[in-house]
C-alpha cells in the first residue's frame, strides 16, 4: 500500500522536473532566445556609433580636430655654457608650460643643438620659453631656470638660446 499511496506525489515531482528542464532548453536555446541576443548586439553597435558621432561634435566643439592643429620644426642651439636638462615652449598668454619637448633621453649640452617640434592650434609663431640649465661645472652657478618671452619659432627657423 505504501508505494500506491506515494505514486502521486512520485508522478508530481516528475512532471515538475520535466518541465523546468523543458523551460531551461526553451530560454537557453530557442530562436526568440538567438533573436533577443541578436537585438542586443545591434543595440550595442548603435550605441557605439551615438558615442563615437558625440565624441567628434565635442572634439569639434572644442577646438581639437586634428586639421586645425599647426606643427613647427625648429633648430634648438645651446649657446649656454650650461648643459640643457629641460626644455619647454608654451603659447604667451598660457599659464601652464605643459611638457618637456626632449622628453626623458634628451639633454642639450653646452654648442649643441636638436630638432624641436611643437604641435598646436593657435596661429603666429611667438612662443614663451623656458629652459632648465644644469649647475656650472666650476660650481659657480646652481640649477636653474631660464624663462624667455617672445620668442619667434615659426617652423624651419634656428633659435639659439642663451643666457643673455
Amino acid at each position: 500500500m505504501k508505494f500506491w499511496s506515494s505514486l502521486p506525489l512520485i508522478i508530481a515531482i516528475a512532471l515538475f522536473g520535466t518541465t523546468l528542464a523543458s523551460c531551461g532548453d526553451s530560454a537557453d536555446t530557442g530562436p526568440a532566445a538567438e533573436e533577443e541576443v541578436a537585438d542586443e548586439d545591434d543595440a550595442d553597435e548603435e550605441d557605439g556609433e551615438e558615442e563615437s558621432a558625440d565624441e567628434e561634435v565635442a572634439d569639434e566643439e572644442d577646438g581639437e580636430d586634428e586639421s586645425d592643429l599647426y606643427t613647427a620644426d625648429f633648430t634648438l642651439v645651446n649657446d649656454t655654457s650650461r648643459t640643457l636638462l629641460e626644455f619647454y615652449v608654451s603659447a604667451p598668454e598660457e599659464e601652464n608650460w605643459g611638457e618637456d619637448v626632449f622628453g626623458e633621453n634628451l639633454v642639450l649640452g653646452p654648442g649643441e643643438s636638436a630638432t624641436v617640434t611643437i604641435t598646436d592650434a593657435r596661429e603666429g609663431c611667438d612662443y614663451d620659453v623656458l629652459g632648465v640649465l644644469d649647475a656650472a661645472e666650476d660650481g659657480s652657478v646652481g640649477e636653474g631656470e631660464l624663462i624667455q618671452s617672445g620668442v619667434d619659432i615659426c617652423d624651419g627657423a634656428t633659435y639659439t638660446y642663451s643666457e643673455e
